[in-house]
């Protein structure tokens, strides 16, 4: 009987080396499976991640935002108290400040003329001819379609009217 080089058991399958091994990829033995696992496991025991689900098993965790008890990681590698971080009752009180930060008015604008410019692409502006003409099918009769259009002209108005209040505040 052959045995497998790497566990000891039935070598069922014979190597060009001319080792024996019980499964067709030595990757497959149990006993070089749980040898990788193991080089895995020490590898990363004292990873930022793993650290911190070490702490949360202990109760020793405190959530990132609020400062309680966490029981969760969420985005970031970050303890917190809940399973979802926008649960949190302080979530905004510390995400807010740096996101309101982020929204600069060169960003803005930048924004504003990156969605200009989406909308005038050919292939969405025949996207939404196609689609305006598939709702309406020239039935002025029918009063979701009237109503749609008249909040369409009201929301462009708004919308042309804020952009030249901004522009205006800009060039002041």
């Amino acid at each position: 009987m052959n045995k497998c080089i790497h566990c000891g058991g039935e070598g069922n399958y014979l190597f060009k080396s001319g080792d024996w091994c019980c499964t067709s990829n030595a990757q497959k033995c149990p006993a070089v499976r749980a040898k990788r696992s193991r080089a895995m496991l020490k590898r990363y025991e004292n990873s930022t991640l793993n650290l911190l689900r070490i702490s949360i098993e202990e109760g020793t965790a405190k959530c990132f935002y609020c400062g309680e008890k966490a029981d969760y990681i969420v985005s970031h590698n970050r303890a917190c108290c809940v399973d979802r971080a926008v649960n949190c009752p302080k979530h905004a009180e510390v995400v807010g400040p740096s996101m309101k930060a982020s929204f600069t008015p060169e960003r803005r604008e930048k924004m504003v003329e990156s969605g200009k410019e989406c909308q005038q692409r050919p292939e969405v502006k025949e996207k939404k001819s196609n689609s305006m003409y598939l709702l309406h099918n020239g039935d002025d009769s029918c009063g979701k379609c009237v109503e749609f259009q008249e909040n369409y002209k009201k929301g462009r108005v708004k919308f042309i009217e804020t952009l030249r209040i901004k522009k205006e505040s800009i060039n002041d």
